[in-house]
């Protein structure tokens, strides 16, 4: 039997088709579905790989012993009652996730902000959408994309800053890619060379963190050249004056020499965009993630204000959501700044929720923003925090701070599927959720289409839906006449009612719609975009007639200028900038893509990108060249194999952030990046760490090789990496230890004695090679050495976990591996 659902990763949000066959979930792409027509990435066709039980936090307990569901939310209720009884509701904490459905969050912003009557709940789309929601609520006057995914098969010109969206959002890309096979240009506007970059027309690798002037420099160009559409900006744009004036000293040379680019390829992006009016331009987390994150977007907005393109099929500003529910989440008011509902914190809309959700003690005012929470538990204002599908420990700045939060604070309840993230490790309460196929509900995706995520596998263990905890917990605090759901679709629509009510057309975001719909028709429901007329009509486009959701129901040009001081890294002794992103084979923070042996395959190591004449620049004193970098800033440091990158900034270096202190504490990328945070978004600056780099000058590297998982004492190792694949565990580790050969196999292979082993030693180049044999079967491979690092990739190794018995020519050539 087939279920339709949608992905659980990236923003374009595909429509999935799932098989069961043969005790195999099978994915594909679901042609039906308008999002993704069919089509599928690798991330997404791996998904049934990630229902495996192995690893799953399957039991709630409370102070590590294990409990029952009833023990575990008396005692979250319990918690939550005292701790707002003894020091008052802004003591509370609640931080969730674009992992979430639209069902869950709202249940959770409703608990939180309506009956316990705080407002410090935040998700983590702060950390990868909070500036853009700042610019367009300035700029348009809502939280609204104006675009659809049609417009890609329109557009003329596209323009990708800040986003390698070919590893990030491969759907969209393929489909841009297909577009450009028909005439249209690929501009790239990124620090780095990457999989996008490599597609495009025309690349501009500008010097970190000068967007602002960028755009600043297009806008000028726009304005000299006859581009500005006034007849556009009389009727339907304020502040274009101020905004176009505040442009005017952004010269060519002057844009060339703050971004470092050469002014041909500059003047050529200009003039491209000058003359394709069917330009569109899409962004992500390069221009969000900045403490100028809301200016850099605002840049971008103005050049197409100023254009009139917006709203326009094949023209408009885009905004590439990183998760498939990030956008549901500021649909409900899972932002600490919103209340519900597209509403934001008047007295008017305080009354409005109020009295749609009968509540007792609205939360009068915003809470606190998620870097804002956690400074709040380090200084011990924040007494207990929930925290619900997903990993600050990893993923958010400072971590060695935010680990020191999350100790300092009391009560510490995490909801979560997977062992394996850092942050269930602090957690005082642990409660088992439900992940993906097994949760059942709605999903907002970057071009505001709702769609249906269904379950088709059952909950293992006591596993439960995030939903189902809030409401039990919202019980037994006394408040289930509120709280009567038992099933996803009660909470849809609620949550359908809400965004109609005492709506008189001003505000964009309104499904009521759907407030009526039965549950057949909540469990048949067809993708749609949002807003939804009274009888049931979506709207792909909005703003295409140039009325805005602002009070004068025009847009807002803003007058923006680019800061050196708050774009440059201003960190003591720092002379390198470090950028973060994403690769191709991960996500997030591994959680679930570490399951997946050939996405581990795709990426089986974090890799530090840098310019070839830097690390020229960094060889120069040394006498063995290790393959590995050492990046360091404050108390934190990054341990990885270096990648060179002809095309990347000079003094730049890339590091991904996904690997966490499962691979050791020098390969958590967030430990050196700073609590540094946009003013009106209040979203962390991960593009921008000043940082110090120089060559790893480890005393012995290696690769290790075993048939199953090993307890590897972490502190033993300056760099450890374990790569599960699908017939063995590989390990690359380096570290500092002046000692033998055999101690090393002494400390880490107790029963070796056991195995019959084979080994080869190269004392001329400092190699030693042993394997590890149980009757004719492989165990162990290790590979050591104290000069040059090995390159065996897992792949290889696989054909000799596979063969049994291994003769012994296999034996020789095992051994014999790294010299290939």
């Amino acid at each position: 039997m087939s279920t339709q659902t949608s992905c659980a990763y990236c923003g374009v949000g595909c429509g999935l088709t799932v098989n069961y066959e043969r005790g195999h979930y099978l994915v594909s792409g679901d042609p039906s579905h308008p999002s993704n027509l069919g089509a599928i990435c690798q991330k997404g066709g791996t998904l049934g790989q990630t229902m495996q039980h192995k690893g799953r936090l399957l039991f709630p307990s409370v102070n590590g012993q294990t409990s029952t569901w009833s023990q575990a939310l008396t005692e979250v209720a319990t918690v939550l009652r005292e701790t707002c009884s003894n020091f008052g509701p802004e003591a509370l904490g609640f931080y969730v996730s674009g992992q979430m459905l639209t069902e869950d969050y709202y249940v959770a912003n409703k608990l939180m902000k309506g009956f316990l009557g705080s407002g410090n709940i935040d998700t983590n789309s702060r950390l990868c959408m909070a500036s853009t929601v700042a610019a367009h609520k300035r700029a348009f006057g809502s939280d609204t994309v104006p675009a659809c995914y049609q417009d890609i098969d329109l557009a003329d010109l596209f323009v990708i800053v800040g986003s390698n969206m070919a590893h990030c959002h491969p759907v969209l890309f393929d489909r841009v890619r297909d577009r450009q096979a028909q005439g249209a240009r690929v501009l790239v506007i990124d620090p780095r060379k990457n999989a996008t970059s490599l597609h495009a027309n025309l690349h501009i690798s500008l010097k970190p963190g000068t967007d602002v002037a960028l755009f600043q420099g297009l806008l000028n160009f726009i304005a000299q050249y006859g581009g500005i559409d006034n007849a556009y900006i009389n009727q339907h744009v304020a502040g274009a004056h101020e905004a176009i004036a505040a442009a005017s000293s952004y010269s060519i040379p002057k844009v060339a020499a703050i971004c470092e680019v050469n002014e041909r390829p500059l003047a050529e992006f200009y003039k491209q965009f000058l003359q394709h009016h069917r330009t569109l331009s899409f962004f992500s987390q390069g221009l969000n993630q900045s403490s100028c994150g809301t200016e850099k977007v605002l840049s971008l907005l103005n050049c197409h204000l100023a254009t009139g393109r917006v709203g326009k099929p094949g023209a408009s500003p885009f905004s590439l959501t990183g998760q498939n529910n990030a956008m549901g989440g500021r649909e409900v008011g899972g932002l600490a700044n919103q209340l519900a509902a597209h509403m934001d914190y008047t007295q008017d809309n305080l009354k409005t929720v109020q009295e749609f959700w009968q509540s007792p003690h609205i939360s009068r005012k915003p809470g606190l923003k998620a870097i804002e929470l956690f400074e709040a538990m380090h200084a011990g204002k924040i007494k207990a925090v929930w925290i619900m599908a997903t990993n600050p420990m990893v993923s958010l700045p400072d971590s060695d701070y935010i680990r020191e939060a999350l100790r300092r604070c009391p009560h510490v309840i995490v909801s979560e599927p997977f062992l394996s993230s850092m942050t269930v490790k602090h957690a005082s309460i642990k409660l088992p959720a439900c992940t993906w196929g097994e949760k059942d509900g709605m999903v907002s995706n970057s071009e505001r289409r709702i769609s249906r995520q269904r379950a088709f596998a059952s909950y293992p263990g006591m596993a439960m839906p995030d939903w189902w905890m809030i409401t039990q917990v919202a019980h037994h605090l006394g408040f289930s006449k509120h709280f009567q759901y038992n099933h996803p679709f009660e909470i849809f629509k609620e949550h359908a009612r809400l965004s109609g009510f005492r709506n008189h057309g001003q505000r964009r975001f309104n499904i009521s719609a759907f407030a009526n719909m039965t549950k057949q028709e909540y469990e048949e429901f067809k993708p749609r975009h949002w807003p939804v007329s009274a009888d049931g009509l979506s709207q792909a486009r909005v703003f295409d007639d140039g009325i805005f959701d602002t009070s004068t129901g025009k847009a807002q040009m803003s007058p923006v200028q680019y800061h050196q001081a708050s774009t440059f890294p201003q960190e003591q002794g720092a002379t390198w900038t470090m950028i973060t992103g994403r690769v191709k084979g991960h996500w997030h923070t591994m959680t679930r893509t570490c399951r997946v042996p050939s996405l581990n395959r795709i990426d089986p190591e974090p890799m530090i990108e840098i310019h070839p004449a830097d690390l020229e620049s960094l060889l120069q004193d040394q006498t063995v060249d290790t393959g590995m970098l050492r990046v360091y800033h404050g108390g934190g440091e990054f341990i990885a194999p270096y990648l060179l990158n002809e095309h990347i900034h000079r003094h730049t270096i890339f590091i991904p952030f996904h690997w966490s202190e499962k691979g050791g504490r020098s390969v958590l990328a967030n430990r050196m990046t700073l609590r540094r945070i946009d003013p009106y978004s209040g979203q962390p600056d991960y593009k921008l760490t000043g940082v110090s780099v120089e060559m790893y000058e480890g005393t012995r590297l290696g690769i290790l090789a075993s048939r199953s998982a090993l307890p590897l004492a972490k502190n033993h190792f300056d760099y450890l990496i374990e790569i599960p694949m699908f017939d063995h565990v590989y390990y690359r580790f380096a570290d500092s230890r002046k000692e033998s050969s055999q101690c090393f196999l002494d400390r880490h292979f107790p029963e070796q004695s056991s195995y019959d082993r084979i080994q080869l030693q190269d004392e001329q180049h400092r190699h030693f090679r042993y394997a590890f044999m149980n009757k004719q079967k492989l165990e162990h491979v290790i590979y050591l050495s104290q000069g040059a690092p090995f390159n065996i990739k897992p792949s290889k190794l696989s054909y000799y976990f596979k063969k049994n018995p291994l003769n012994s020519q296999d034996r020789l050539a095992l051994l014999d591996l790294s010299s290939n």
